[in-house]
C-alpha cells in the first residue's frame, strides 16, 4: 500500500427508488467545459464516535457531502422536465467508489438525507447532496423483541437484535456485519434490566459506554464492526504516517478531556425477587391455530426474567405457549389454540430492586475535576475493571493527535498505523486512526484523529 496518494479516480452511483431501478453514474472532475453532470467535490467524514464529555463518546454515523455541477439540470430536484423528478430524495441511496494504482475500491453505500439545489447567479447549476450510512437509518427505530436471560452474551444480544432489524428491513436497508467482527471480550456481559431501548440509537450508546466499545461501519465494505477503545496489542501497521512523507501540519489533539484527575462510576446492584404476577389479560379472544400477541407490557418494574405463562382457557379448548419472546419490559407471544375460545394469559417473572453504588478512582492528588460515569449497565464484578480501563482511557485520549496530509484512503478506522511526526511534533510510534476527513477533487487530502493506544 502506497503511502504517499495525491490524486485519486472517483465515481458515483446514485440508485433510485423508482420502478425501473435507475442508476445514475457520475465521476468526480474538474472539467468545467462539460454540459452535462459531474461531481466537483466530495467531503467525506467518518469516526469511531462522536465527542462528548464521555471518553468513549457517542456512536454516530459517517457522514457525505457530494457537490455537483448539473449543467443540464436533470440533477436539480425542482426541474419537473428532468426524467428524474419525483424521484431525488431521501428515498435514493449513492454508492461511492475510489481509483487508485491498485484498482477501484467502495468508499461507502450512503443513504440520503437532503438533496437540494442551491443555485445562486454566479453558478445556476449548483447541486448539493448529504448522506450518511446505514446507521442514520436504523438510529429512530424500535429496538426489536428478542429473547433475552440473565446468561446472555452482549454479543449474541446484539447479533440477534441486528438480525431481526433485518427481517423487517427491505433488501435496501440491510445491516451487514461479520460475527467475528464484534467483539465485547472485556466486558462480555449486562445487567439487561437496566439496558435503555428507547430506539436504536439509545440502545448502541448505551451499550457503547457500558463496554468502552465503539460501534461503527466501516465504510470499505459496509459492515458494522467494533473497535474496544483500550489497548490495541494485537494490531498491525497497515501503512505510515509521517512528515517526511505525507504530512503537512500535524498537532496535539487533546480534545475535551484535559484535566480530569479522577473518575467517580456509579453502578448498581440488584437483589432478585420472589415470582410474581407480572401482568394479567382476561378476556383475550382466541381463533384455532396461531394467535399473535405483541408488545405486551410487563410494568415499569425492572425485570430480571420471566419464570411462567399461564393460559386458561373459558371451556375445554386446548390452548398452549407456543413461543415467548421477552426484551426486558416487553414480550411477544405466540398462543396457539386447538379451537376458538376466550382465555386469561397471567405471566409470572421476577422483579429486581437496584442499590445504587459508586466507585472512585484518581490519577492524582487533586481530586477537584472529577468525571462522574453512569454505568448502571455492567455487573458488579466488571466495575473495578472498567474504572481503571476508563481512568487509562482518559490518559490516552489527552496524547490524541491530529495529521493533514495526503494519507492513503485504504487506511480506514480502528486501524493500526506507524506514525512518525518528529519534525512537527516530536511524536513517533504506533497510534490508533480514530477520525478521518477527506476532501476529494481530482486530488484527495485527509484530516486525520489518532490515539496511542498500542503498547510497544
Amino acid at each position: 500500500m502506497a503511502d504517499l496518494v495525491t490524486s485519486i479516480k472517483a465515481r458515483a452511483e446514485i440508485h433510485l427508488n423508482d420502478e425501473d431501478n435507475t442508476v445514475i453514474e457520475l465521476k468526480v472532475s474538474g472539467d468545467m467545459t462539460s454540459d452535462g453532470s459531474y461531481i466537483r467535490s466530495v467531503n467525506v467524514e467518518e469516526e469511531l464516535d462522536a465527542i462528548n464529555q464521555n471518553p468513549v463518546g457517542v456512536t454516530s454515523s459517517n457522514s457525505i457531502v457530494f457537490n455537483i455541477r448539473s449543467i443540464d439540470k436533470k440533477l436539480i430536484p425542482e426541474n419537473s422536465s428532468s426524467e428524474y423528478f419525483g424521484y431525488m430524495n431521501d428515498t435514493a441511496i449513492i454508492k461511492f467508489f475510489l481509483e487508485d494504482s491498485e484498482g477501484e475500491f467502495e468508499f461507502g453505500t450512503w443513504y440520503i438525507s437532503k438533496w437540494y439545489s442551491t443555485v445562486t447567479s454566479g453558478d445556476p447549476f449548483k447541486v448539493t447532496i448529504e448522506a450518511y450510512d446505514i446507521l442514520s437509518v436504523i438510529f429512530n427505530n424500535s429496538v426489536p423483541n428478542v429473547n433475552i436471560s440473565d446468561s446472555t452474551s452482549i454479543k449474541d444480544y446484539l447479533i440477534d437484535i441486528l438480525n431481526k432489524l433485518n427481517e423487517s428491513n427491505d433488501e435496501r436497508h440491510q445491516i451487514d456485519f461479520d460475527e467475528e467482527d464484534i467483539v465485547f471480550d472485556e466486558f462480555p456481559l449486562m445487567q439487561f434490566s437496566n439496558l435503555n431501548t428507547s430506539n436504536m440509537s439509545d440502545l448502541l450508546n448505551t451499550i457503547s459506554q457500558a463496554t468502552l466499545t465503539n460501534i461503527f461501519i466501516d465504510i470499505r465494505d459496509n459492515k458494522l464492526k467494533t473497535d474496544y477503545c483500550g489497548d490495541d496489542t494485537k494490531g498491525e501497521s497497515v501503512g505510515n504516517i509521517s512528515d517526511v512523507i505525507n504530512v503537512t501540519n500535524a498537532s496535539v489533539d487533546s480534545g475535551g478531556l484535559v484535566g480530569f484527575s479522577g473518575i467517580k462510576v456509579y453502578y448498581s446492584q440488584g437483589v432478585v425477587n420472589e415470582p410474581t404476577t407480572l401482568v394479567t389479560l382476561s378476556g383475550q379472544t382466541l381463533v384455532s391455530g396461531d394467535n399473535y400477541f405483541s408488545n405486551i407490557e410487563l410494568g415499569n418494574s425492572s425485570i430480571y426474567r420471566n419464570n411462567i405463562i399461564n393460559i386458561t382457557t373459558a371451556d375445554n379448548v386446548l390452548a398452549y405457549n407456543k413461543s415467548a419472546v421477552y426484551n426486558k419490559n416487553y414480550l411477544d407471544l405466540i398462543v396457539s389454540s386447538s379451537g376458538a375460545t376466550t382465555c386469561e394469559i397471567v405471566v409470572k417473572g421476577q422483579t429486581i430492586n437496584e442499590s445504587k453504588l459508586f466507585i472512585e478512582k484518581y490519577r492524582n492528588n487533586n481530586g477537584n475535576n472529577v468525571l462522574e460515569i453512569n454505568n448502571r449497565v455492567l455487573p458488579p464484578e466488571y466495575i473495578e475493571q472498567y474504572a481503571d480501563e476508563m481512568l487509562r482511557l482518559i490518559g490516552i485520549k489527552e496524547g490524541s493527535i491530529a495529521a493533514v496530509g495526503w494519507i492513503n484512503p485504504r487506511i480506514g478506522l480502528s486501524k493500526t498505523v506507524n506514525v512518525n511526526l518528529a519534525k512537527s511534533i516530536s511524536t513517533s510510534g504506533y497510534y490508533k486512526t480514530t477520525k478521518m476527513y477527506w476532501e476529494i477533487t481530482v486530488g484527495i487530502k485527509c484530516s486525520a484523529s489518532l490515539i496511542k493506544t498500542i503498547t510497544e
